[in-house]
């Protein structure tokens, strides 16, 4: 497993976290843009991204390059905050993409088979079956 983050302070603070607990896995974390990933193609199994695509400046160039790291048979998900009225309490909320903003990126990213999944609070971009 590895992790991936732009901020030094968030990739300090997942190692102290990693040192903290037992886990049979290799883990590692890496500096680096979800944008711009230091991975060479078709390197990953699995690609799983967790309340950052609102952080994204380009979301699609983030997709272009989850294709681009993925194996053939590779999987992916993306979970994050969905644009709703709740924006007026939190910038985050008001930062986010509505569904229909996010299925018009990837239809114009290169990922493929995804499907979009409408919730209240989120939504999920994830591997179509």
């Amino acid at each position: 497993m590895i992790g991936l983050d732009l901020s030094d302070v968030a990739l300090k603070e997942a190692r102290k976290n990693l040192q903290e607990i037992e886990h049979p896995f290799k883990v590692s974390f890496e500096k680096g843009d979800a944008e711009d990933t230091p991975f060479e193609d078709d390197r990953f199994d699995l690609v799983v991204s967790s309340n950052t695509l609102h952080l994204i400046k380009n979301p699609v160039r983030m997709f272009n390059e989850i294709q681009r790291v993925l194996k053939p048979s590779g999987k992916f998900f993306i979970s994050d905050l969905r644009r709703s009225l709740l924006g007026m309490f939190s910038k985050h909320i008001r930062a986010s993409y509505s569904p229909r903003e996010v299925k018009e990126m990837l239809r114009r990213s290169m990922l493929q088979k995804w499907k979009v999944k409408d919730y209240f609070f989120w939504l999920s971009i994830l591997t179509k079956e």
